[in-house]
């Protein structure tokens, strides 16, 4: 979501580009402090918090606690 937000930061386009960028830079900032919080209590937890895009598609449906492939062995 982080990087899709991102993205949509850096190429949006139109009449509302303004407005729109702003928008997108302010949900980013937030994602990123976010993406730290989860990825601390990840690494508190004792397993290696996902990197790449490819990584957290292998996790399950983010449940009470979720499993990933990579994280199994």
């Amino acid at each position: 979501m982080y990087l899709n937000t991102h993205n949509f930061h850096w190429n949006v386009t139109g009449p509302m580009f303004n407005t729109l960028h702003l928008m997108f830079e302010t949900q980013y900032n937030e994602l990123v402090l976010a993406v730290d919080s989860i990825a601390e209590r990840i690494r508190a937890l004792g397993v290696y918090a996902p990197v790449a895009t490819r990584t957290s598609r292998s996790c399950r449906r983010f449940r009470k606690r979720t499993v990933c492939r990579q994280w199994k062995k």
